[in-house]
């Protein structure tokens, strides 16, 4: 009887470590796996802020570039 009841408690201690092992190996994992997410939102949060700097520099070139052809045709019918 005392053996059976020893071997008991040892099993369920066991089966108790076991489950606690499980549960926290689970949490690891669920936290590596939010890191990851929360990492790629920013990433391609900063991918987008730099698409949009990019596309207004372009913008910007665009119309000095504009303003400047029309300045060398105004210069270029006066020379005319």
């Amino acid at each position: 009887n005392d053996e059976e009841e020893r071997v008991d408690r040892q099993v369920a201690e066991k089966e108790a470590s076991d489950e606690s092992k499980r549960l926290a190996k689970q949490e690891a994992k669920h936290r590596w796996e939010n890191d990851i997410q929360n990492s790629r939102a920013a990433q391609i949060q900063r991918k987008q802020m730099i698409r949009q700097r990019e596309r207004g520099e372009d913008a910007e070139t665009a119309q000095f570039l504009g303003e400047w052809c029309k300045v060398l045709d105004k210069q270029e019918q006066e020379e005319i």
